[in-house]
């Protein structure tokens, strides 16, 4: 792995020179290298040139003297999170201590913004800070909760969390780069979702000057989402749906994002491209301008910069979401969203949900069949416990719970996250590590982020039961978990989110493992893992793989969606006419 090059002598004669706008390019090359290049661990030169590095970046950032020019000031506001985590990975931990030398300081407003993150135990207001110039304000606030990976401690949880609630009323986008900050809040602080999404996608429609020429054709649907590969949560929860249409309607697929080479392309017709302007300012729809969409589906929305874009534009008369991201977007122009009657609390359609809850049989998603065949466990003194969450699904709560079952277990329990590839996006995975060890102890947890899918399987075998994540938890994973024979323990809510796992229990014959909160999750979990019997008792339930495919492999359910769609062509027009309550259909 090749380290960057930074010569901090030639740094500090730019600095002493005050060729202020040298030194400042000089910082951004390295820290945009830690936007491309992922470090687990350093060998004792990089580390040493790391902390150079951090040690002279510092000590002119702080500098009275150092003026920041002003065309950097738009690129320093937007990468506080990488600066936060190339400190941590140092010997200094923080920018607190610079960031207490530089607030000290006359005309610090730009050099503080980078210094100030989730990490911080100095905090400002963000209404003050965006009061100063809503612009790069903006940009810090949509910044600041990026660095953690999830929430590891009880200060960056509170923080993380105190972000939602703390929305300045004088925000102003520059661009459209929202994904982080719209997709997390979901995770963090459900509760607030509606009131961030709405501020967001109201900025971004405010920004859309283009508008598209729709002639619509009753048989034309657009499965719009930069997801669509087999690998993805999104396509193993939507796809048998989406093929399902394909046996009546034109598909066309309107794509983006990363892995294009990777993408399904069977069941369309078509498959055209979508791309985000090179300065995030809106999209280039010009594969999509003239169209004969009647309906515009999108599995999931807010988890690339383009699916927020989109789904603020009117692509189709009829736009519709659904599970492959299983919480509401919030925005104007998206009408309803196609849920499950065996996991929705229809009485909560209105607080759960802006469009309008259209509800069929079943869970509203298909799982992708594993065709897995099972090795047999390997018997251990140990209890593994299985956390299959992605990075933003690791949150402080859950992990007191987990340190619960460690403390009071009669025998030793260990924890296996599989965390994805988003682990050590932004070059916290040391971080990770060192919060981790410092909370579980050494050697008590581990981690595996790129898996292949069946290797996957096979580890998630040799654990003796699951545990959900809350507030946000699985659906392919608990699918998964039972497949190999794992039970799980699941905490249920009040929307999919949090109810799909519960519905999967119950469909198993696991009902007793559902809990409501917190405390009984610990109780529970440790309840699996003390009593050899009751643990036996639940995995024998799991033993039949024949049974468990009747039970979780509906065949009928992608029809139900179907149905839905033909109702909302036929109907959108007295259905926008009439009162949003949820639909039932089948």
């Amino acid at each position: 792995m090749t380290m960057f090059n930074f010569d901090p002598k030639v740094a500090l004669q730019h600095y002493m020179q005050k060729r202020f706008d040298k030194v400042s390019q000089m910082f951004i090359d390295v820290f945009l290298h830690f936007d491309k290049v992922w470090y687990g661990g350093f060998s004792r030169s990089d580390l040493l040139k790391l902390e150079e590095f951090v040690a002279t970046f510092l000590y002119i950032w702080t500098r009275p003297d150092f003026k920041l020019p002003s065309q950097y000031n738009t690129v320093f506001s937007n990468i506080g999170h990488l600066i936060a985590n190339v400190v941590a990975m140092s010997s200094y931990g923080s920018t607190d201590g610079a960031l207490g030398h530089i607030l000290a300081q006359d005309h610090n407003y730009y050099r503080m913004l980078p210094l100030l993150t989730v990490y911080n135990t100095i905090q400002i207001s963000a209404e003050q800070i965006v009061n100063v110039d809503p612009i790069h304000g903006t940009l810090w606030w949509l910044a600041y909760q990026t660095a953690s990976p999830g929430s590891l401690t009880q200060e960056v949880h509170d923080r993380m969390v105190r972000q939602y609630f703390d929305i300045p009323k004088d925000l102003k986008l520059r661009d459209c780069r929202v994904a982080p900050l719209y997709f997390q809040v979901s995770y963090f602080a459900p509760e607030r979702a509606r009131a961030v999404k709405t501020v967001l996608n109201d900025q971004i429609a405010s920004q859309i000057k283009v508008s598209v020429c729709n002639k619509p054709n009753v048989k034309s649907i657009a499965i719009v989402s930069g997801r669509w590969q087999p690998t993805t949560a999104v396509y193993k929860s939507m796809a048998p749906q989406v093929h399902a249409l394909a046996s009546k309607y034109d598909l066309t697929l309107v794509q983006f994002g990363e892995n294009e080479s990777l993408v399904d392309r069977s069941h369309f017709k078509s498959v055209v491209q979508v791309k985000m302007f090179k300065d995030f300012t809106g999209c280039d729809i010009s594969a999509i301008k003239n169209n004969d969409f009647q309906l515009a589906f999108f599995p999931d929305v807010g988890m690339n910069f383009e699916s927020t874009w989109l789904s603020n534009l009117r692509i189709a008369p009829i736009m519709v979401t659904g599970y492959g991201h299983p919480v509401s977007t919030f925005s104007r122009q998206m009408d309803y969203f196609i849920g499950g009657q065996e996991v929705e609390r229809a009485d909560l359609a209105s607080e759960n949900y802006d469009e309008r809850l259209v509800l069929i049989p079943g869970l509203g998603c298909y799982p992708i069949d594993p065709k897995y065949t099972r090795k047999g466990r390997v018997d251990s003194k140990e209890i593994w416990v299985n956390c299959c969450w992605t990075t933003h699904k690791i949150n402080y709560p859950m992990l007191c719970v987990l340190r619960t079952i460690q403390q009071l277990a009669p025998r030793p329990v260990k924890f296996h996250f599989y965390p994805s590839w988003t682990l050590g996006k932004y070059n916290n995975l040391i971080y990770f590590v060192k919060t981790l060890n410092q909370f579980f102890g050494y050697g008590n947890w581990r981690y595996d982020t790129n898996l292949k899918y069946h290797d996957y399987l096979a580890s998630m075998e040799q654990a003796a039961f699951t545990i959900d994540s809350y507030p946000f938890g699985g659906y392919n994973t608990i699918i998964d978990s039972l497949f190999v024979g794992c039970p799980v323990v699941a905490i249920e809510g009040t929307q999919f989110a949090n109810r799909a796992s519960s519905a999967l229990l119950r469909r198993v014959g696991l009902d007793d493992l559902i809990v409501s909160n917190l405390e009984e999750c610990a109780a529970k979990a440790l309840e699996l893992a003390s009593n050899p019997d009751y643990l036996e008792s639940a995995r024998s339930k799991l033993a039949d793989v024949d049974n468990l495919q009747q039970l979780l492999l509906h065949a009928e359910e992608p029809g139900y969606f179907v149905k839905a769609i033909d109702y909302l062509i036929a109907n959108h027009e007295q259905l926008q006419a009439s009162p949003k309550t949820c639909l039932t259909i089948g």
